[in-house]
């Protein structure tokens, strides 16, 4: 079986979780960053009497799915047109 193909090894055990690791601390790192914001807005708020007018929620919600369709869909638009076979040759 000297032509057997060889397995490939994406890392060994400690690498994989250096990177799972990595990817909780990002996420955490954003989670308290996005209740920093908030309470910032929030707090500021108080003293203007908080403005409970909620009138600009949909637009704020219309804002941000357009906002998360383009950002979702440019990058992947840009991956469908890649071949996969190049683009995995590089991993």
């Amino acid at each position: 079986m000297a032509n057997a193909p060889q397995e490939v090894v994406a890392g060994d055990d400690a690498t994989l979780a250096g990177g799972h690791r990595r990817a909780i601390v990002r996420r955490l790192a954003d989670w308290l960053l996005a209740v920093a914001f908030f309470a910032v807005v929030t707090f500021a708020a108080l003293p203007m009497g908080a403005n409970r007018d909620w009138a600009w929620a949909p637009i704020a919600v219309i804002v941000g799915l357009i906002g998360g369709a383009i950002g979702g869909l440019y990058p992947a638009l840009r991956a469908a047109r890649l071949d996969a076979v190049e683009a995995l040759s590089y991993e």
